[in-house]
């Protein structure tokens, strides 16, 4: 079913709020390709023909957008991937009128998906309330199906408790008992399944926790990391431009890491350009070497100038956050820094003015 040989390092488009735009999204094929980062997931909370409105086929021109899309990663040797959330089929009894009819509407819309002939596919489980002790039989079935209509290289699922964060069943329900295992043991071992660690939002990762997810589902995780993403109530307020910093664990004890990004497409680049250094061990001797990575990939992008700006301000933009800048202070980095015509500018002028605003539906904010 799947080529396991090949680690996925890359991105996960998997945020609620503002969406890349298709310019976006493509601009991306050459930053992957420039900073050794080898996979980009199409799966923005968004977008509703993935998730709460599935069932709905996407128009010619969306059909479009995403093939070419796929065709411009694939066609520069990157795998291109697509994360899609059935939700209202998980629990329903298939047999009944109404679950007859959606199992038709999911035969219509995986025939769509194929079309975009996706390298990666990923069926999301994830913010789903509780519906039974069922649970994992529910879900195990849908997989079945959907295997069976959809050809890909790799197949990943994103487990509903997805975290040993106690949030996930504060929210949704308590986590079926045997959960994990039974869910590891009802996957095909080729498929992988994505985790984010002690939390929503791990800091970083620690081996107790994923030799505990891993003894779980039988096989390592794909590590779903969720930095630099800013898509929660209290995220939002940051742009997390900062390099990434992971313990040397998650070399060991993952199968792939693909990181979630902000909502800002550009400014994004810059801690995701550091993330393919962590999985490169031999090169990397100190912290440091994750800012001289930043840096000399701003340069390239920004110009000396704009990165220095940047540079001296990343407390500002990471740490102190919208709330904790004057208003003076606002004003005064919009002035300084609008002199620069750069796509990163427009998004950082577009978030002092709170133009990115928090989408509620991100329950676990």
């Amino acid at each position: 079913m799947n080529d396991k040989s090949k680690k996925i390092i890359g991105v996960i488009e998997g945020f609620y709020g503002k969406p890349w735009s298709w310019s976006a999204r493509n601009d991306y094929v050459d930053f992957l390709s420039e900073v050794s980062l080898g996979a980009y997931i199409y799966a923005p909370k968004s977008d509703k023909k993935l998730r709460t409105s599935w069932a709905e086929l996407w128009t010619e021109e969306e059909l479009l957008n995403l093939e070419v899309c796929s065709n411009n990663f694939k066609s520069s040797g990157l795998s291109f991937g697509i994360g899609f959330s059935p939700l209202a089929l998980v629990g329903q009894d298939l047999t009944t009128k109404i679950g007859k009819k959606l199992l038709e509407e999911l035969n219509f819309k995986l025939k769509q998906i194929a079309t975009i002939q996706p390298d990666i596919f990923c069926i999301l489980f994830d913010d789903l309330s509780y519906l039974g002790k069922d649970m994992v039989i529910s879900q195990l079935k849908i997989c079945d199906m959907i295997f069976s209509k959809i050809e890909a290289k790799k197949f990943i699922i994103c487990p509903s408790y997805y975290t040993t964060d106690p949030i996930l069943e504060n929210i949704f329900g308590p986590m079926p008992e045997n959960y994990w295992c039974d869910l590891g043991k009802g996957l095909d071992s080729q498929v992988d399944f994505f985790w984010t660690g002690e939390n929503v939002c791990s800091e970083n990762f620690n081996k107790n926790n994923l030799d505990f997810i891993a003894q779980q589902f039988a096989r390592l995780p794909v590590l779903w990391d969720n930095y630099p993403v800013n898509d929660g109530q209290k995220l939002s307020r940051f742009l997390r431009i900062k390099p990434f910093v992971r313990d040397k664990v998650v070399t060991e004890m993952s199968s792939g890491h693909v990181a979630n990004p902000m909502n800002q497409p550009y400014l994004s680049q810059l801690p995701l350009s550091t993330l393919a250094n962590i999985y490169e061990s031999d090169k990397r001797e100190c912290v440091n070497d994750d800012y001289l990575i930043w840096k000399k990939f701003a340069e390239s992008r920004l110009g000396e100038d704009l990165t220095e700006l940047f540079f001296s301000n990343i407390d500002n933009f990471s740490l102190k956050g919208l709330d904790g800048l004057s208003r003076d202070e606002k004003i005064n980095l919009e002035k300084i820094f609008k002199i620069y015509n750069h796509p990163c500018v427009i998004e950082l002028i577009d978030w002092l003015n709170d133009k990115y605003k928090f989408d509620p539906t991100c329950l676990t904010s």
